[in-house]
């Protein structure tokens, strides 16, 4: 039977050297401990991400490249070529439309954790952005009320001033 007696150990380590030797394994120990827990929850929390994903939109390999189409003009292309030396084989990834003075740039990348998030939570992204939507326009409406309020107690003041003075010779 295998156990974890690491303080019986140390405890005969710090009874043959010094005590100095008991805060060493302690340290050790801590400190190894925190460094594996904190490892092992970014390897647990990648995996279970990746299972929720395939829970939630079947197979995650058919969309891990993003694909998007840029249309430049001559002008812009132009640009880009003079402050950047474009190869060869990014010169012809270029498709030229016949119809338009346009050209089409093909461009992939993979998907990143983040633009996985943000599909996996697109509902609870729009029920965030529009919760924080309706606190900004409750915030503004509050404010403007409160400087409404103010506006017309600085009314009635100035209007009861002129009332109120009298003339003393």
């Amino acid at each position: 039977m295998v156990v974890n007696n690491w303080f019986i150990i140390m405890n005969g380590y710090a009874f043959v050297v010094s005590q100095w030797t008991r805060i060493f394994f302690m340290s050790f120990y801590v400190v190894t401990m925190v460094v594996i827990n904190i490892v092992v929850a970014f390897v647990l929390e990648a995996f279970l991400f990746r299972i929720q994903y395939k829970r939630m939109t079947g197979d995650m390999d058919k969309e891990t490249l993003v694909r998007v189409d840029i249309g430049l003009n001559q002008q812009e292309i132009d640009f880009c070529r003079s402050n950047v030396n474009l190869s060869k084989s990014q010169l012809m990834a270029f498709a030229r439309d016949q119809d338009s003075p346009q050209v089409i740039f093909r461009g992939t990348r993979t998907r990143t954790k983040f633009s996985f998030s943000l599909k996996m939570y697109a509902e609870e992204v729009k029920k965030w952005l529009k919760k924080a939507e309706d606190e900004e326009r409750l915030q503004r409406d509050l404010l403007l009320s409160r400087l409404q309020q103010e506006q017309h107690n600085n009314r009635r003041l100035s209007e009861g001033d002129a009332h109120d003075r009298t003339l003393t010779v």
